[in-house]
């Protein structure tokens, strides 16, 4: 028995699923058990039985989502009937986290130091935006880490200044989340 798997995505943000789809046929007597390790350090982290009611997760398809940033090669192990074990380590391609949430507190976000508040409903569309469209794909999710690294510094200089808070937040913010609302339609689920 030869286990083997396939996933499509390679690159994700952190907390975004992957679906691994289990390709592995039955020999002469059918598997029964699939165990996967999805960050490759051989500690099984989902254990799927075929027939087993206690059991709700499928043999064949399973969700997993990495909860820090980091490149992970996600291994199967399957069990036949006579528990004969099967392996299957994959090693290209890896799977890239790109992005780790900053902690709150760490630092102030532009958007957030113009409003003064993390309550703003502009600052709920554009969370929105950001978690369900820049954060599903690589670009997107590049995109959010390079204005975590640089906007802590410039948020708080803008915090300090009311002058500039009112500008940024009247010809930047206000403008962006109205634009991101206003086309909400086309990439809201």
């Amino acid at each position: 028995m030869n286990p083997h798997f396939t996933f499509y995505k390679t690159e994700v943000a952190v907390g975004e699923f992957v679906t691994f789809t289990n390709l592995t046929e039955g020999g002469i007597i059918p598997y029964t058990k699939a165990e996967w390790d999805f960050d490759g350090d051989d500690d099984i982290d989902i254990t799927c039985e075929k027939d087993d009611p206690s059991n709700p997760e499928p043999m064949d398809t399973v969700q997993w989502a990495y909860t820090e940033s980091g490149t992970y090669k996600p291994m199967l192990r399957m069990t036949d009937g006579a528990g004969a074990v099967g392996r299957e380590k994959v090693y290209f391609p890896p799977i890239t986290v790109l992005y780790e949430p900053t902690p709150v507190g760490d630092g102030c976000f532009i958007a957030t130091a113009a409003y003064g508040t993390e309550t703003a409903e502009e600052l709920d569309t554009l969370r929105a935006f950001r978690d369900e469209v820049l954060l599903q794909n690589s670009l997107g999710s590049q995109l959010v880490n390079f204005y975590y690294e640089v906007s802590p510094p410039v948020a708080d200089f803008i915090s300090e200044h009311e002058w500039l808070r009112t500008l940024v937040r009247e010809f930047l913010v206000d403008p962006v989340a109205w634009l991101v609302e206003a086309m909400g339609t086309l990439w809201r689920d």
